[in-house]
């Protein structure tokens, strides 16, 4: 791992980039929070990264990181990328009940798939549950690692050859508690990379601008992949967005119950009311229960 080292600004560089690469594919703009000047606010710094078990770099990192609003539309298959300002912002209201788990200590259980043994220099990306996948970011080392408890990364993305995955035994550089975790990462812009390329395949196929699913996932998904192609995917100088995620909906009505999606925000006359306040950027305003 001798080449591969962390950088904070290329580590926000490279998720700002992947989200703006999601907005050309599927997600409205609308749904992408970017942080204020100087940061998302927290009032207690030094406090918020003990609450969470974590170093002062990591929450530094965190401030600064845009983010996809709270449950608005998946990242990556089933996927919500977790929105670290929304926790923040309670934790400035105070938002800790007694007796219970406090909604970061919540977000750090959901973002690290309930790992026991982990680094206080990774942070956790997405926010799921046992049986979503954990991004999990090491600000020590560089890399994201892919990990889930009861299922392997697939093999479309650990063995693309494109972006090739870390070599290294993590039981040779890390304590042997960490190493499962450990055993499957990228350099931090590589891991995005690849990202993108399972969507450029439509491995990660969006219905609509919202839900993802695998591919084999979805019945007739030739179908629905023959839409986006038709439409200039993956050229991005020819893809036509809204026509696309337009037919895009009216093939997963035919098809697919259950999903959601949102109108662009071009199709409708009160854009900011459609799209409701909780995907305004900036922080949360929240009281305390």
């Amino acid at each position: 791992m001798g080449e591969v080292s962390y950088s904070r600004d290329a580590a926000v560089r490279a998720i700002r980039e992947y989200y703006g690469f999601l907005v050309k594919m599927y997600a409205n703009e609308s749904f992408i929070l970017e942080p204020p000047e100087g940061g998302w606010p927290l009032t207690d710094s030094k406090g918020f990264a003990q609450a969470l078990g974590k170093t002062d770099e990591v929450v530094e990192l965190l401030r600064r990181l845009p983010y996809i609003s709270f449950n608005e539309a998946h990242g990556a298959p089933e996927c919500w990328f977790a929105d670290w300002q929304r926790c923040m912002s309670l934790y400035n209201a105070g938002h800790v009940q007694e007796g219970q788990l406090s909604y970061h200590e919540c977000m750090r259980i959901t973002t690290e798939n309930a790992i026991e043994d982990m680094s206080p220099h990774v942070i956790g990306l997405i926010d799921g549950g046992r049986y979503t996948p954990a991004f999990l970011l090491d600000t020590e080392r560089g890399v994201v690692y892919w990990y889930n408890r009861f299922y392997a990364c697939d093999d479309t993305i650990k063995d693309n050859p494109n972006w090739e995955r870390i070599q290294d035994d993590p039981y040779d550089y890390a304590p042997e508690s960490e190493a499962d975790w450990r055993g499957t990462g990228w350099a931090i812009p590589e891991f995005f990379d690849n990202l993108n390329d399972q969507f450029r395949q439509l491995v990660f196929t969006p219905i609509g601008s919202c839900d993802v699913c695998w591919d084999d996932t979805i019945d007739n998904v030739g179908e629905l992949q023959a839409i986006y192609r038709e439409h200039g995917w993956p050229d991005l100088d020819r893809y036509r967005k809204k026509d696309c995620l337009r037919a895009v909906r009216a093939w997963t009505k035919e098809h697919c119950d259950g999903m959601r999606d949102h109108d662009e925000p071009e199709d409708s006359d009160n854009a900011e009311e459609a799209l409701g306040s909780s995907r305004r950027a900036g922080p949360l305003s929240a009281t305390p229960e």
